[in-house]
């Protein structure tokens, strides 16, 4: 399952693998990387002039003493302007330079994806807004993690911001005293980072498994840096089907209907499994810095698809109506009977063949009016929610246990 990379100062070494997409979205994103970074280049060059003593006017003619103060004004207005454009307080973002960065590297990894004979992935701008905001606390904070400081895993954090993809997420830090925070130099160190994950060897190679994920629709990039450091997230999601939106927090013993529709024709709904585990706490950094991968939890229970006119092997014919044009329909009961969280995953797989695969995700904070979950959830917004590779009980190269038990 996916852990965190810890960054490496450069020319320590981190190998990897070259990326880029191609097409016209690929060209697109190479033409507004090259028009931010001569935008930059020629403040800058007027910012060297400025310092140089060269004024605002460049002709060399005499003006008036009225033109003068009028160049002195304009010329130390441009001075501030600029002199603002330094290093940026924590958790800022250069309204120019990250969104080129972030599209620099869908590229590399569409590239990646290329050579390894798998489609490309789609820029998420949901995915990414909820990774900003994780990668702005850790440098805030000075600590990696999937867990933030609510203790909420990746999942929760995607499922209160209202996406029900099943993601997978890769984070990587860098801690570095003196940080080129430039563009260019961020893109160095952004590179290194995502090239470290596709250097992984199996078996120890989650992150790679994740950029290389065959199922995945969509990607979502985070980045935060300060002066010391900086941290990045890549979240990959797959996006197969649509929820109905579900309340976030309920009461014990009250069932809810679980209403979605798959998005692809080819595959099948073959069952919805529900998750338990305790409301995530918050966490200290020394708690948070003793973390590493991350996963759904053991205790599950599988609500397989209704047959018609036949049984499964233990006699029942399952619960989870599908129709011909893609709808679903389940009864969510909370059969742990104990308040905490209770995620739902929605497995498919193509039609009547091929290994069941997590299509979308959420979570619900189940009794919550009796123990609330450690923050409050964060606005709702277009997209999907969570999955995770790895995982004894649910995820890797196998059946998840409850498909294998035939449950």
């Amino acid at each position: 399952m996916p852990g965190h990379g810890t960054g490496i100062p450069r020319g320590a070494g981190a190998g990897g693998a070259p990326g880029g997409p191609s097409g016209s979205a690929g060209a697109h994103h190479a033409e507004a990387g090259r028009q931010g970074h001569q935008h930059r280049v020629r403040l800058w060059k007027h910012r060297a002039r400025i310092a140089k003593g060269a004024g605002g006017d460049w002709s060399g003619r005499r003006r008036s003493g009225f033109a003068r103060v009028e160049v002195t004004v304009r010329t130390f207005s441009l001075l501030l302007f600029l002199l603002s454009w330094g290093p940026l307080p924590v958790g800022d973002t250069p309204a120019e330079a990250l969104p080129v960065l972030k599209h620099r590297l869908v590229e590399e990894i569409n590239k990646s994806r290329a050579e390894a004979k798998l489609p490309p992935v789609s820029y998420a701008e949901d995915l990414s807004r909820v990774a900003d905001e994780h990668c702005r606390e850790m440098v805030r904070e000075g600590y990696v993690s999937h867990w933030n400081r609510a203790g909420l895993k990746p999942y929760m954090r995607y499922t209160l911001a209202g996406i029900t993809d099943a993601t997978e997420e890769n984070v990587w830090s860098l801690w570095k005293t003196d940080l080129d925070t430039s563009p260019e130099g961020l893109w160095r160190e952004i590179l290194a980072g995502h090239r470290s994950f596709l250097a992984e060897q199996p078996p120890n190679d989650g992150h790679r498994r994740s950029v290389l994920g065959p199922r995945h629709t969509h990607v979502g990039i985070g980045i935060a840096y300060d002066r010391q450091g900086l941290r990045l997230v890549e979240v990959f999601g797959a996006r197969y089907a649509k929820l109905k939106a579900l309340p976030q927090r309920v009461a014990l013993k009250k069932t809810l209907e679980l209403e979605g529709r798959r998005l692809d024709p080819r595959l099948d709904v073959f069952g919805v499994s529900l998750f338990f585990e305790p409301f995530p706490q918050p966490m200290t950094l020394e708690q948070l810095k003793a973390t590493g991968a991350y996963g759904l939890p053991d205790e599950e229970r599988l609500f397989r698809k209704r047959v018609f006119g036949e049984h499964y092997a233990d006699g029942s014919v399952g619960t989870v109506l599908v129709f011909p044009d893609g709808l679903f329909l389940t009864p969510l009961r909370f059969w742990k009977g104990q308040p905490g969280s209770y995620t739902v995953a929605v497995w498919l797989r193509e039609r009547e063949k091929g290994e069941p695969f997590i299509g979308a995700m959420t979570t619900v904070f189940v009794g919550a009016e009796e123990k609330p979950p450690a923050t409050p959830p964060l606005p709702r917004g277009p997209g999907a929610g969570a999955r995770l590779p790895g995982g004894p009980a649910s995820f890797g190269p196998g059946v998840p246990s409850a498909l294998r038990r035939g449950g």
